[in-house]
């Protein structure tokens, strides 16, 4: 998949060809491994109260949550249809709780239905993003019939990132002050969320 594109999933395996124990491989892919070109790698590991990756078949079903490890809230959720072409839609903590009264009442569950905003673009904060409807420490609830999150038979992904103390930070920001995170970060993703603005990672 390409984060600043809505393709859905490739089975190219020209650029990662295998995942391992120990690492990964990469295979003759100009974007992983041309000659003489720099390249740069973010791995994730898959533990409690850090991060983690599900995926699950849409139903277009009400009242429909996806479990997932992370043992905690997530801070942030970033999910992207398999098997069609579909927005990268991010759910934030901190961006629905700046909005507080712009969400979209979900009449069917009783739940809101938060806000979001996209990877793969460079669009402001979208309040009637609709994609979801909840999160907790065990599930996180999808918006029936939603083509980005729960359309019948759409197989999906999402990656989801806790907020805990020390180790992981998801916060918001509205000064070119020092951020607090409570420990040296190796690797910063922000986005303008008031206006149209590119993604930015500092590493």
């Amino acid at each position: 998949m390409i984060s600043n594109s809505n393709d859905s999933e490739s089975g190219n395996d020209a650029n990662v060809s295998a995942f391992n124990s120990d690492g990964f491989t990469v295979g003759s892919g100009s974007q992983v491994n041309a000659n003489g070109s720099g390249m740069v790698a973010w791995n994730f590991k898959g533990a409690p109260k850090f991060f983690d990756v599900q995926t699950w078949v849409g139903d277009s079903n009400k009242n429909r949550g996806i479990p997932h490890a992370l043992t905690t809230t997530p801070g942030c959720i970033i999910t992207k249809p398999l098997t069609q072409t579909g927005a990268w839609v991010t759910w934030h903590k901190s961006i629905n709780a700046a909005w507080t009264g712009n969400e979209i009442e979900d009449d069917i569950t009783g739940g809101n239905a938060t806000g979001v905003i996209y990877l793969d673009k460079t669009n402001a904060f979208d309040p009637s993003g609709s994609s979801f409807t909840y999160q907790n420490d065990t599930h996180f609830g999808v918006y029936y019939n939603h083509a980005d999150t729960n359309s019948e038979n759409v197989e999906y992904v999402a990656y989801l990132f806790a907020d805990e103390p020390g180790l992981i930070k998801c916060g918001s920001f509205s000064s070119t002050g020092f951020i607090e995170t409570g420990f040296k970060p190796q690797w910063v993703l922000f986005k303008s969320i008031d206006k149209t603005g590119n993604w930015q990672i500092f590493d």
